[in-house]
């Protein structure tokens, strides 16, 4: 009996210890990602105006790149570029016009075309410090790219969760779930990274920043909540001495009933006869 209990025992902490070293395997994958975007993190909240302007510059040159190679991929000649779709991508990724003459383009490499776009796209940046000053724009660029960053964050790990609940079903597949976690759970930090600078563009090239100051900005919004509590005091506004009354309309003949007999002396009921007709009409 001794011996029975032993062995038994002795399996029991065997799958405890194999629980153990799958939830730790799992958990170096999420921590791996963890330490990486604590470290931009970290990076954006001490990084000053010219540190953040250097981290901008970076996620356009990034995205310069990635447009670039959309529009005219590797090993393609000038004639199959699509230089009308990489102008639209920059719209609507930089918010700006970039327009690119064809005539000035057909000498050009694709990496002097990312130069090319890149000089437009820093022109545009200078326009905007020069507009709201430096400081303005990247301190609101900081703010920007880290509400960005916690956003897309707190969305990556409720995907991470999910693809672990449903990972363990890989291995009716014959394949191994620690290692489609890993695979996956890489796919979507490469993905959410991406999406990050994306979208801190889309934000930052459409901010406009505010000249009011503190106080005029807290003043602002108490007059307006001042306003919205009289408004629910006083209730819709009464209509004047001058509006006029809406006036209650009254039958004059008697009202006709489906099963009556119809007034007009056909014999037949109501519903057969006129009510009918005018049903039809309608």
């Amino acid at each position: 009996v001794n011996k029975s209990v032993e062995n038994a025992q002795r399996r029991v902490e065997g799958q405890n210890f194999d629980i153990r070293k799958h939830l730790l395997e799992y958990d170096d994958v999420m921590n791996d990602q963890r330490l990486a975007i604590y470290k931009l993190r970290r990076s954006v909240i001490g990084a000053d105006g010219p540190q953040t302007k250097e981290m901008i510059l970076d996620v356009v040159e990034d995205a310069i790149i990635e447009l670039v190679s959309r529009a005219c991929p590797e090993r393609t000649h000038f004639d199959e570029w699509d230089i009308g779709s990489l102008e639209e991508m920059m719209k609507e990724q930089f918010n700006a016009e970039v327009r690119l003459d064809m005539s000035q383009l057909e000498d050009l490499t694709r990496d002097e075309l990312q130069v090319k776009v890149f000089e437009n796209i820093e022109g545009v940046i200078k326009q905007k410090e020069d507009l709201y000053t430096a400081d303005a724009f990247f301190g609101v660029s900081r703010v920007i790219y880290l509400q960005t960053i916690d956003a897309l964050w707190k969305e990556h790990l409720r995907e991470m969760d999910q693809l672990r609940e449903g990972v363990s079903l890989r291995g009716y597949a014959q394949k191994d779930p620690k290692q489609e976690y890993k695979k996956e759970g890489y796919n979507l930090f490469a993905s959410m990274m991406a999406t990050i600078g994306g979208t801190v563009l889309q934000k930052v090239f459409r901010v406009v920043v505010s000249s009011e100051t503190e106080d005029e900005y807290e003043a602002r919004l108490q007059a307006r909540r001042e306003q919205q509590q009289r408004h629910m005091r006083l209730g819709p506004a009464k209509p004047g001495p001058g509006a006029a009354k809406q006036q209650t309309v009254k039958r004059d003949a008697k009202k006709v009933r489906p099963n009556e007999p119809c007034p007009c002396g056909s014999g037949k009921k109501y519903k057969k006869c006129c009510m009918l007709k005018e049903s039809l009409t309608a």
